[in-house]
């Protein structure tokens, strides 16, 4: 019988093989950066060879390329014109207390030569339009295709007329303690007056309290004594003293007297109400 040799191929380790694919890898990224070497050569030498083709192709072509820039350039400044025009419309949401003119004399300027011209900046009108003291925020929101402006207005909440005692000077004071200079004229004439133009502010407290208990809009005016508490002057003449603390329980006991003897009404003769010691009532 024949003799048959069997052959047996080397069988490589987990090691060796690993390390043949690292280095596999190596060559691999070795050879990529050669042939991005080269490739990066054979471009700078064509152009340093071409460059004067080069150059005589760029002067051919500058002159109509500058045509381009030309026609780019009146394109947008008609668009900016375009844009820029009169407003054919202005539209203002949110007044309470300010007239739609008041709002729309802001967004105008003189120009060079004394000329009336729209402001051409939203931001410009909405930084000229919150100079007005009554307004609190404001957004614009303008539309091109229509030319049309669209204004949304926030007024302060314009709780009461402030009056310095000695100057006779009157500005206004919102919900949040902030005083108002504006000139109010016959606007604000039914709301409460404070009497005490250094510290209005500390009649929040009690102004909302009130306002929930449904009084407020029955108040003439408000007057501080020594910086610690208020007198009430209701419409009807009537004058309460309040406590410089606890007039909570002061104002709860006043709601329940107007609610047997309705102290707020017109034909009301009582003179005045002392709340300011705890647990007594003095009346006149």
């Amino acid at each position: 019988m024949p003799i048959v040799k069997r052959l047996v191929s080397p069988v490589l380790t987990n090691t060796e093989l690993i390390k043949l694919k690292r280095q596999a890898r190596v060559y691999k990224v070795l050879f990529g950066r050669i042939i991005n070497i080269i490739v990066t050569l054979s471009i700078m030498l064509a152009f340093y060879y071409y460059r004067n083709l080069v150059s005589d192709i760029l002067d051919e072509t500058k002159a109509s390329y500058s045509v381009l820039y030309q026609q780019i350039n009146t394109l947008s400044e008609s668009f900016g014109r375009w844009c820029n025009k009169g407003i054919d419309s202005v539209e203002i949401s949110g007044l309470k207390n300010l007239d739609k003119q008041e709002i729309i004399s802001t967004m105008y300027k003189l120009d060079g030569n004394d000329n009336v011209q729209m402001l051409g900046s939203v931001k410009d009108m909405h930084d000229n339009i919150l100079s007005i003291p009554l307004i609190k925020s404001v957004l614009i929101r303008r539309v091109i295709w229509n030319n049309k402006i669209f204004i949304n207005i926030k007024e302060r909440n314009v709780i009461a007329t402030v009056k310095d005692k000695l100057t006779s000077q009157a500005f206004l004071l919102d919900d949040e303690g902030v005083k108002i200079n504006y000139n109010a004229g016959i606007k604000f004439d039914n709301l409460p007056i404070i009497e005490d133009s250094e510290h209005p502010e500390k009649l929040i407290a009690i102004y909302e309290y009130l306002k929930e208990k449904n009084v407020y809009d029955k108040i003439y005016g408000f007057s501080m004594v020594s910086q610690r508490r208020w007198n009430i002057r209701f419409k009807n003449n009537l004058i309460v003293k309040l406590p410089a603390k606890e007039w909570q329980d002061s104002i709860d006991i006043l709601l329940h007297i107007d609610e047997r003897v309705n102290l707020f009404a017109k034909d009301n003769t009582m003179t005045y109400i002392d709340l300011r010691i705890p647990g007594k009532i003095f009346l006149k």
